[in-house]
């Protein structure tokens, strides 16, 4: 016989870890299932960059020109693998009817709004939990070494300040004192002072360690089989270690959220994007906030003694290999902003996947055909920068409690 649950959440990522906080912080009973470990997927070895300025969707105008200048470059920043797939064609297809100013404009307050509250609230969580993750609020620079480079970052600045984003243009002449472990290479760059970064795999990994001293359950290395939604009060997730009931169960599996899609008659179009990092001893100079290598559009961030360099989007279905091409563009590029940098022995390749939507926005409320399941998915590159504020709004809509934000252009109904 199933045992009662609350509130079952399927992953156990970021996503799945802070619904989880939040939910058991109102009184529920949890249990989170996941067919890995707590945290092994995207939120183990993304770049750990807190970016509410990070406003403006992958839709942006101009992505599908670059994207197909660099369509046979496998060491481009975005590279879409050809391949014949119905589901990438429908996909592409939704990205380029969303990829419009009119519906920019309309994502970016929604996409700031998450990323801002999210920092509050890393910021209370880990000073309430104590909790040792290398987080810093000290923002963040984008470096350019080109004048066409830095025309677009600054141009960048300018769209996403009508919405709250504060920047400061940073010039050569300042860039010494500012960031003294630049290279000459960099001519200017513009900061971000409302960013910051923490190490993802320490903050997940210890959240979870205390809602477990909570009575939170974690069933890991344990695979959803189906889930069985014919009763009008209860949902049962069906597994290989045994059946959970529950009241509610909140989908928080990442880019493999589209598996449970015919089950839920939900559309859920969704592409895993690989994104690499190079982990690697802290060098001398270095830097001493976190980095966008601006034309390479690669991400530093400083962890302790360690620094980690991500970046690439790469459409590639289900592919988890490591791609030579894509580690070598991160290596053959950073030097030009990072003098002194050694990647002849690195301490960790790492490779994951992030679930994008083709309209660049996140999945967050209920399922229109089964209200007892809630969708929480589709953050692309910013799961980590939208998490704690995702897990509030997934407690808010569980527990029918009016929601901090609109969630109207995030409603999981939009793409049926």
């Amino acid at each position: 016989m199933a045992e009662q649950r609350d509130v079952v959440i399927i992953g156990a990522g970021v996503i799945g870890v802070c619904c989880a906080y939040f939910l058991s912080e109102a009184g529920a009973r949890v249990c989170v299932i996941d067919k890995g470990a707590i945290c092994s997927g995207a939120s183990y070895g993304n770049a750990g960059l807190l970016t509410p300025s990070h406003a403006i969707p992958v839709t942006a105008p101009g992505t599908i020109v670059k994207g197909l200048r660099w369509l046979f470059d496998r060491s481009s920043p975005f590279y879409i693998k050809p391949r014949p797939s119905l589901e990438l064609m429908s996909w592409l297809w939704r990205f380029y009817r969303s990829a419009n100013w009119r519906d920019v404009e309309r994502a970016m307050p929604v996409l700031h709004q998450l990323g801002r509250r999210s920092v509050e609230l890393f910021d209370e969580i880990i000073q309430k939990e104590k909790i040792e993750c290398h987080f810093e609020l000290g923002g963040w620079l984008q470096a350019y070494t080109t004048e066409a480079g830095l025309r677009d970052g600054v141009h960048e600045a300018e769209v996403v300040a009508p919405v709250g984003v504060e920047s400061r243009r940073i010039g050569r002449e300042e860039l010494a004192s500012f960031e003294p472990a630049l290279s000459d290479e960099v001519i200017g760059g513009v900061y971000y002072p409302g960013d910051g970064k923490l190490e993802p795999g320490l903050f997940v990994t210890e959240v979870a360690r205390i809602l477990e001293s909570r009575g939170v359950e974690f069933h890991t290395d344990c695979d959803v089989l189906d889930l069985d939604l014919s009763n009008d009060s209860r949902c049962t997730v069906k597994t290989g270690a045994g059946d959970y009931d529950a009241d509610t169960v909140v989908l928080a599996a990442g880019y493999l959220s589209p598996d449970f899609a015919a089950r839920l008659c939900l559309n859920i179009p969704i592409q895993p994007a690989k994104g690499y990092a190079i982990i690697i001893e802290k060098p001398e100079p270095c830097p001493k906030m976190p980095l966008l290598l601006g034309e390479g559009r690669i991400g530093v961030t400083p962890m302790g003694d360690r620094l980690r360099f991500s970046g690439t989007l790469e459409l590639a279905g289900n592919d988890l290999s490591i791609s030579p091409h894509r580690v070598e563009a991160i290596r053959r590029k950073a030097p030009a902003y990072l003098p002194n940098l050694d990647f002849s022995e690195p301490v960790e390749i790492w490779r994951g996947m992030r679930p994008c939507t083709p309209d660049g926005l996140p999945m967050i409320g209920r399922c229109p055909a089964h209200p007892r399941v809630v969708l929480a998915t589709g953050h692309g590159m910013l799961g980590l920068t939208h998490g704690p504020f995702t897990g509030q709004l997934v407690s808010d809509i569980v527990l029918e409690r009016e929601p901090e934000m609109d969630l109207g252009l995030v409603d999981p109904g939009r793409f049926s």
